[in-house]
């Protein structure tokens, strides 16, 4: 860790990243070792505390002297105060960087101030020519009101006429097609009579031509009866006389 130089980079910085990841490649690179990033981070974290809280502990215990600490307690102690002056470092820059902000935005209040009240005393200076030209253009206003309130009055008549002569139109186009309509059902009307007559013209002597057929059948057969009746007559007659001719 000391060799990449994890600590003397911002935590939760990208160059920190980069860091920890070589780190692992490291110690992948040995036999025994499978860790990632979040392992050896987690790992480094846990140790750091622990090593603390004994140091708290053996100072209290002591009263901060005499104190004996292994070589890899020592380099752990090393890494912590690392760590520790990188993220004073990095509490510095922010708080420098925060300063720098603070000024540039009181700066910034300044001048935004001034420009506000620049912008006042332009707007009064322009409130008060505003305020001539008002004057001056009032009469102007007025005539350009009243020519306008003519117009809107004319314009206003035109539409009227306009809308009465659309009306007229719309009646009399009604008119006259209510006028061939009703000359129109009169022609229907009429048609419809001329057929009914003509029917019952044509019914009428239909039943002429029957009762014609029947008395002409009525005098046919009467003919035929009369005519069987004369041949009857006619064979008695003859049936007498062939009968007196064989008695003498």
């Amino acid at each position: 860790m000391a060799a990449e130089g994890v600590l003397h980079h911002k935590s939760k910085s990208r160059n920190r990243g980069v860091s920890w990841q070589k780190v692992v490649e490291r110690l992948n690179a040995l036999p025994s070792f499978d860790v990632n990033t979040k392992s050896v981070r987690d790992r480094f974290n846990l140790l750091a505390k622990k090593y603390k809280v004994k140091m708290g502990k053996q100072e209290r215990a002591t009263g901060g002297g005499g104190i004996e600490v292994t070589e890899a307690e020592n380099l752990l102690e090393e890494l912590i105060a690392m760590e520790e002056d990188t993220n004073e470092r990095a509490d510095e820059e922010s708080r420098a960087r925060q300063i720098v902000e603070d000024e540039d935005k009181a700066k910034a209040i300044e001048m935004r101030k001034r420009a506000m009240e620049s912008m006042g005393e332009t707007r009064e200076r322009l409130g008060k020519k505003n305020e001539e030209k008002r004057r001056r253009s009032g009469n102007q206003s007025m005539v350009f009101l009243e020519k306008a309130i003519e117009t809107k009055q004319k314009m206003q008549e035109e539409e009227k006429r306009a809308r009465e002569e659309e009306r007229r139109d719309q009646q009399e186009i009604q008119t006259a097609f209510l006028r061939q309509l009703e000359v129109s059902q009169q022609q229907h009307a009429a048609q419809s009579n001329m057929t009914e007559q003509h029917l019952l013209q044509s019914i009428a002597m239909q039943q002429q031509q029957q009762r014609q057929q029947m008395q002409q059948f009525s005098a046919m057969q009467n003919n035929m009866m009369a005519l069987m009746e004369q041949q009857r007559q006619q064979s008695e007659m003859i049936l007498e006389l062939f009968k007196k001719t064989n008695n003498n």
